[in-house]
């Protein structure tokens, strides 16, 4: 296996050379460069003139800071790419990144959901911590938001969440005190990972699942890119178990910043129902982007579960990680998944999912 699967991955759908020193500033800027170019798209055609007059000048009195906390918002990115973002419209996103901005009291949150607004804080919130006449919600070490915005059952992604609930303080704490432990696992064992987590998540989302309180996992979605939602965090076996869902997560990240210009599959087939597959790993139906994503995430896995095992040692963990992710390989050799799938992928889309079955063949032969 190559150092960086995910980088000859990433430039396959680039269609250009990338570097483990700018992928994640090329993703990064992707991303902020398409939804800019969205945000006066959808602003120029708003049906009401004065709609567009007060959003313009909303913009153009907003820091710089405040203009790229704009585009960063997985709320502002659910809004322009699908046009659902509940009750509220690009101009009331605008408004409340100029009182974010400006300091005036405006009762709703931030638009990455860390901030309270309001002089008061809002009934039956997690208790924030009161700075700079904000009331201020949780961040992970290096930085990262809670966003607490969000109705415990979430829309955009669904997380798999059938009767979820928010998580008490005292669970908020250890969850974020595992949630550290996971990001510095992430650090040591996958830098690349890493630089992609530190770099395209925007905020975390913390639920608890009380059907399955056993398991961990995590999801994203490319209409809200940014928003990462664990689930249990306080249920993974270890932190890089954890740091395995972190990574999960940022990969499909990465790869949904880098589709904003190359699509893997045609647009008519990206929401056809009904046309799907098995995961070779979980067997779960999967549509042909998700297979293709999925392909993507488990061969960047390997190589994270590889790089931990060189550093730490073999441990029973990270032995059932790599057994599992290797049955998963297997199990699509003799599969004409790509031929089923073909009228539905872009032209490039079977050089990747290549380009990750020979990474994990090649691995599984050392």
């Amino acid at each position: 296996m190559g150092p960086n699967i995910l980088l000859d991955v990433v430039s396959a759908v680039l269609d250009q050379p990338v570097t483990a020193g700018d992928l994640a500033s090329s993703l990064h800027n992707a991303r902020y460069t398409y939804l800019a170019r969205l945000l006066h798209y959808r602003i120029a055609t708003l049906p009401d003139p004065k709609d567009i007059e007060q959003c313009l000048t909303l913009l153009q009195e907003l820091s710089e800071q405040a203009a790229t906390d704009v585009l960063r918002s997985p709320a502002m990115c659910q809004l322009l790419r699908i046009g659902s973002g509940g009750e509220q419209s690009i101009k009331d996103l605008l408004k409340i990144a100029h009182a974010t901005d400006s300091g005036q009291y405006l009762d709703a949150w931030s638009l990455l959901g860390d901030v309270w607004l309001g002089q008061d804080v809002p009934p039956g919130c997690l208790p924030l911590e009161y700075q700079d006449k904000r009331f201020c919600g949780p961040r992970l070490a290096c930085g990262l938001p809670l966003d607490l915005s969000l109705p415990a059952a979430l829309e955009i992604p669904s997380a798999g969440l059938q009767r979820p609930r928010l998580l008490s303080r005292h669970d908020t704490n250890y969850a974020c005190e595992c949630l550290d432990a996971a990001v510095e696992i992430l650090e040591t064992s996958s830098p690349l990972g890493h630089s992609i987590f530190s770099m395209l998540a925007t905020n975390l989302v913390l639920r608890t699942e009380t059907s399955r309180p056993s398991e961990c996992w995590g999801a994203t979605s490319g209409a809200a890119i940014g928003r990462i939602v664990v689930v249990n965090a306080a249920a993974a076996a270890h932190p890089k178990a954890l740091a395995e869902v972190l990574l999960h997560e940022a990969t499909h990240c990465a790869i949904d910043c880098a589709e904003l210009s190359r699509p893997l599959v045609q647009w008519h087939a990206a929401s056809t129902a009904g046309n799907t597959i098995p995961s070779p790993w979980t067997g779960n139906p999967l549509t042909p982007h998700a297979y293709i994503h999925a392909c993507i995430v488990w061969v960047t896995l390997l190589e994270y579960w590889h790089c931990y095992r060189r550093l730490y040692g073999e441990d029973e963990i990270s032995r059932a990680r790599l057994l599992f992710i290797e049955r998963g390989f297997k199990a699509m050799d003799g599969a004409d998944h790509l031929g089923s799938m073909a009228g539905q992928m872009s032209d490039f889309a079977p050089q990747v999912v290549n380009l990750t079955r020979e990474s994990a063949r090649a691995a599984f032969s050392n």
